[in-house]
């Protein structure tokens, strides 16, 4: 019983495992949660949370008003699916997401950033269809 008590101690003592710091599987799933909740603010203000975006009120505005038109022409979400998760850098991931509506899929492109321990989101776009999505990797025209 000591030896278990000892343990549970050191249990406690030990650094929070990455999941509870915010990896990118958790950060999209509440992302999407919310959104199938209807809480287009709350999910876009947990996502991007202390990126530059928060700096950045007029377009946050408009991405939650297109949200909310787009839902209104598709209907509610009712769950999402991963297309494709791509690590680009140990500390650049791009996931893809389908979003399942009642009359279409919509597409979502994720970029998770990761400095230090932190996960935070980079970029996010979304769209009706997956072709119109950005590529992460296509580079500027020169």
């Amino acid at each position: 019983m000591r030896h278990l008590l000892a343990l549970t101690a050191l249990l406690f003592l030990a650094p929070m495992p990455a999941a509870a710091q915010g990896m990118p599987k958790d950060i999209a799933e509440s992302f999407f949660n919310r959104l199938k909740a209807g809480e287009y603010q709350k999910a876009y203000a947990d996502i991007w949370g202390e990126s530059l975006m928060k700096a950045k009120p007029m377009e946050v505005a408009n991405v939650i008003n297109q949200m909310e038109i787009t839902f209104k022409t598709y209907g509610s979400p009712e769950g999402y699916e991963v297309v494709s998760e791509e690590m680009l850098a140990p500390s650049l991931h791009v996931n893809t997401y389908l979003v399942r509506t009642p009359v279409s899929p919509l597409f979502f492109r994720v970029q998770f950033y990761r400095y230090g321990q932190k996960w935070s989101v980079y970029r996010l776009d979304f769209a009706d269809q997956m072709g119109r999505l950005p590529s992460a990797t296509a580079r500027p025209p020169a």
